[in-house]
């Protein structure tokens, strides 16, 4: 089953439903599935997993429903779903912000429980249920339901900064048909668009004649579909198929030259039996982007439209990235009304480039803006622009280009920075790119007044809600300056629990007025949550207001302290999180590049577990250095059943690694910590018996690579020097490391020795008796770091001052007296 897609994790102002005329004499351009997952019927049966939800459910059916005829398809059913009834399409709602998506692509998510899934939680500026945001979800999701893709995601996008994809690669698994749609439902650039204008966008003219060219005509494909940068022409995938073709038509050239809707220059009609000679390639241009067009036929000769042709982008690598990078000229300007962009234009082409950059502003060096992933290419790609979104700089001033980094697979990456306006980039890492900085002036940036941010009025609605039935709370207030944050600090009326929320949306009203959503999502408890603190951000300061339990009103202000009641929240004796079962791998091959690290944690809550951290720690003393094995936070885990993760597996090598402590995070701010001890049979708390793992594939060898460590003498006085001699295997000798002492009278008396080993399998760390050693009384070697030539860490490590020999192994800690 392919991963589940994250869409339209924040759209932004919606109202009513609206209509949408069928469009006429409309030009099929998509991004459709590479594999054939069409539905076999133009009926489609859907049902809701869930009771309720009336008004989200008249709101997905009549957008869908009305949309998708357009293009030839009836949904019908619409009702709950049933255990033994078989339908297409099983859609679920749900209160988390996990976001809109689907778990797979067309008929393959015929029957899936849960197939199709729309969030309720999205950053609408007002109520979703039955906005126009609501219903451009609901079609985005449905158009993956039909088999299209992310428009935005194409190769020949330019223009949206939401792409998913980088080098111009495109999505995987997916064809693209005729020219790039920018009023695509399937494009969120302007899906965001239409709801910041508070428009209903439905299908598009193109979206509709690509679902109907899709199911009506035949289309051709490569073969294969992930690949961009070719080696050379023998990589290039000359075999065509796809839906009702049995021969094809083919034309190649650059990019910037090539019209795949004109018919001059396409091939004859070739069998798909018979490959897209390599010779084609070879004899096109390198280092630049070349487009093949394709148009399949059926055995009765009915032809794909010239309108509609398939297309697939690539690159033929000639050089080795030993070129340096071509001569730049760089313009900085405004992009829009929150935007930045910058624009490098390069004497020669740069084909799949990734680039970031920073600004700074002159005035204040403190104040950097880093750019959006995205890189903006022209057609003949000689121009890339990056954007900055103006999230700190606010500022009136100098702004100019501080960093910039090119990395391409054809040219030196290039690592350029600048210290100022009129300082040329220059690349520390050699001298041979230095390019003119390019700057402007920010006129429209906030000016800082002697007024200090003061709040007239506050109102907070709605006053109750169900937890996560609603995730934002809309508080207004007035404020004397331009807002950008507020944060708020709630207190659980009869308790002592206490909850703070940032938030998340400042939208500016106008006349001093803003709305700010608030994330009210870590309020689980059910009862009365009163304003006990408030904080107010402007672009230059802050004012803290804070609210004592007696105050009827808000300090300065005519506004009622503002409360909110959670009405079907979670008990707040509720029970601590219990882990009923973990299942580890018994071995792990490292070297085995196709498999992930994971292990499953089973846990019993009242209150959803949002977080599980564990911490495995090897027996092998190279090994010491506990690997946390996590899962992120999120706003609700449905659970019982986590699958965590180390964050990566460098460091680790052969041995085994055993359970050392588990963490349980749940909703209502609830930590359960459970250490294990080395002599634990279960964990603390549970008959389940301490989880660990073999490692495989590794390169250290078997057994201890650090044999003793010793002192050279058994008591010190204040004024003497004392040698720690470490002795290592022949094989791992040390080359620099760390040593640890620590006062076992007072264990808060720890400091570090740092050593170099100019060669041997013995070091010798000297250490003068001096005013480190704060009292006198017994003192222990408690840690030894350290790296073999080969960078392998190893290390010893006293995890409790009661033990006598060093962590999962049989070497003494030595310990000595100080006078």
């Amino acid at each position: 089953m392919q991963k589940m897609r994250l869409s339209f994790l924040a759209l932004i102002i919606v109202t009513t439903l609206g209509a949408c005329t069928k469009p006429q004499n409309s030009k099929p351009h998509g991004y459709v599935s590479h594999t054939d997952d069409r539905w076999p019927s133009s009926t489609i049966t859907t049902c809701f997993e869930q009771d309720g939800f009336d008004l989200d459910k008249s709101t997905v059916a009549a957008a869908v429903t009305s949309e998708f005829a357009k293009a030839g398809f009836k949904y019908t059913g619409w009702e709950k779903c049933k255990d033994d009834e078989s339908v297409d399409l099983r859609v679920q709602f749900e209160k988390d912000s996990e976001g809109s998506r689907v778990v797979d692509f067309g008929n393959r998510l015929k029957g899936l429980p849960n197939g199709v899934i729309l969030g309720l939680s999205h950053e609408c500026l007002n109520e979703y249920s039955g906005s126009h945001c609501q219903a451009n979800v609901a079609l985005h999701e449905f158009g993956h339901a039909i088999g299209l893709h992310h428009e935005m995601n194409r190769q020949d996008d330019v223009d949206c900064r939401y792409q998913q994809t980088s080098d111009r690669s495109g999505e995987q698994d997916a064809t693209q048909i005729g020219d790039f749609d920018p009023n695509s439902i399937m494009n969120y650039c302007k899906v965001f668009e239409a709801n910041d204008k508070d428009e209903y966008l439905g299908l598009s003219e193109q979206d509709v004649a690509t679902i109907r060219a899709r199911y009506e005509s035949p289309q051709a494909q490569l073969e294969a579909t992930g690949f961009h940068i070719l080696k050379d022409s023998a990589e290039f995938p000359g075999q065509v198929q796809g839906h009702r073709v049995s021969q094809y038509r083919y034309k190649l050239d650059l990019l910037e030259s090539i019209d795949c809707k004109n018919l001059e220059g396409y091939s004859d009609a070739i069998g798909i039996e018979t490959t897209i000679p390599q010779a084609v390639m070879d004899s096109k241009p390198r280092n630049r982007t070349l487009r093949l067009c394709l148009i399949g036929g059926d055995s009765e000769s009915n032809w794909q439209s010239l309108e509609q042709y398939t297309s697939k982008d690539f690159v033929m690598s000639q050089s080795d990235g030993t070129q340096p990078v071509p001569a730049i000229t760089l313009h900085l300007g405004p992009y829009g009304k929150d935007y930045l962009k910058l624009d490098m234009t390069f004497a020669e082409p740069l084909p799949a480039a990734t680039i970031s950059a920073e600004l700074g502003l002159l005035e204040k060096p403190e104040l950097v803006e880093s750019s959006e992933q995205k890189v903006l290419v022209s057609k003949d790609e000689k121009t890339l622009s990056v954007l900055f979104k103006r999230d700190r700089l606010r500022d009136n001033g100098t702004v100019f280009v501080k960093r910039l980094v090119i990395f391409t697979r054809f040219y030196k990456s290039a690592f350029l920075s600048a210290n100022g306006p009129d300082a040329p980039l220059s690349d520390f890492l050699s001298e041979e790119v230095a390019v003119p900085n390019a700057s402007m002036v920010l006129t429209d940036g906030f000016v800082k007044s002697d007024k200090t941010t003061r709040v007239r009025s506050l109102e907070l609605e709605p006053a109750k809600t169900e937890y996560a039935t609603r995730r934002y709370l809309e508080l207004t207030v007035d404020t004397d300056s331009d807002m950008s944050r507020v944060d708020l600090g709630f207190k659980l009326v009869g308790s002592d629990k206490s909850f703070d929320i940032r938030g998340s949306k400042v939208y500016r009203k106008g006349n001093g007025r803003y709305r700010v959503a608030i994330d009210h999502s870590n309020l689980v408890y059910k009862g009365i949550y009163r304003l006990q603190s408030l904080k107010v951000h402007d672009y230059f300061s802050e004012q803290v207001t804070d609210v004592a339990p007696e105050d009827p009103v808000l300090s300065g202000t005519s506004s009622k302290v503002p409360e909110i009641e959670i009405t079907a929240g979670y008990p707040l004796n509720a029970k601590a999180p219990v882990i009923t079962d973990i299942v580890a791998p018994e071995v792990f091959d490292l070297a085995d590049l196709s498999q992930d690290l994971s292990v499953k944690v089973t846990v019993e809550s009242e209150i959803p577990v949002v977080a599980v951290i564990a911490q495995f720690v090897g027996r092998h003393p190279a090994n010491n250095i506990p690997i946390s094995f996590s899962l992120p936070f999120f706003s609700e885990h449905k659970g019982p059943d986590f699958q965590i993760e180390p964050y990566s597996t460098y460091g680790m090598d052969n041995d085994t690694y055993r359970l050392r402590s588990i963490s349980l995070y749940d909703a209502g701010q609830n930590v359960t910590e459970i250490e294990i001890k080395p002599g634990d049979l279960v964990i603390p708390g549970t008959n389940v018996p301490v989880p660990q793992f073999k490692t495989i594939g590794g390169d250290l060898p078997e057994g201890p690579a650090i044999l003793s460590v010793k002192v050279d003498a058994a008591s010190y006085k204040k004024v003497d020097t004392m040698q720690v001699r470490i002795t290592t295997t022949e094989e791992q000798p040390l080359i620099s490391g760390t040593v640890s002492i620590r006062s076992l009278a007072d264990p808060s008396i720890e400091f570090q020795v740092d050593f170099d080993n100019p060669g041997g399998s013995e070091s010798l760390v000297t250490i003068p008796i001096d005013e480190k050693f704060k009292v006198s009384g017994a003192y222990v070697v408690a840690d030894v770091y350290g790296f073999d030539e080969h960078l392998n860490m190893l290390a010893l490590s006293l995890i409790d001052l009661d033990k006598t020999e060093y962590w999962f192994t049989q070497i003494t800690a030595p310990r000595f007296h100080v006078q």
